[in-house]
């Protein structure tokens, strides 16, 4: 039997970074869902007493949403320091890493 080909889908941009339905602050990782698939960030889902999803009244999990996660973490953004010269493009996980070396830090 012939072996598959590795298919991997190929990847656009993701031109906006999802939102937590909460606080409406892009969602960065850890993300963590109810048990009917709603995700929230980390401090929502840390603030919620009790732990009960806000938009479907379901029990929050300590699941998270790896995907999302990764999905997240791949985003192209344009650096915070854009309003005052950067130009740099980079995924959204390198983002800290950056700003550390902008030169239109802020």
């Amino acid at each position: 039997m012939a072996s598959k080909p590795n298919k991997k889908a190929t990847t656009g941009i993701i031109s906006e970074i999802p939102e937590c339905p909460v606080c409406f602050e892009p969602l960065t990782a850890p993300i963590y869902q109810c048990k009917t698939g709603h995700s929230l960030c980390n401090s929502c889902t840390r603030a919620l007493l009790p732990p009960v999803c806000p938009l479907c009244r379901q029990d929050m999990t300590q699941t998270r949403s790896l995907l999302l996660e990764e999905l997240v973490s791949k985003a192209q953004v344009t650096c915070p320091n854009k309003s005052a010269g950067c130009i740099y493009t980079m995924s959204n996980k390198d983002v800290e890493e950056h700003l550390k070396e902008c030169i239109f830090k802020t």
